[in-house]
């Protein structure tokens, strides 16, 4: 019972710190599409 229960701790830790993580990656690279974008439609 109690293996489960840190497990799940565990997995729930990971998931957040993947989304911690990778968020912000996300927007930078989303950010940087988008300036590219602008740059590109000037010229």
């Amino acid at each position: 019972m109690g293996k489960g229960i840190k497990y799940l701790i565990v997995v729930i830790a990971v998931i957040l710190s993947v989304i911690a993580v990778g968020y912000p990656l996300i927007s930078i690279v989303l950010l940087l599409d988008l300036i590219l974008f602008v740059l590109l439609k000037r010229k």
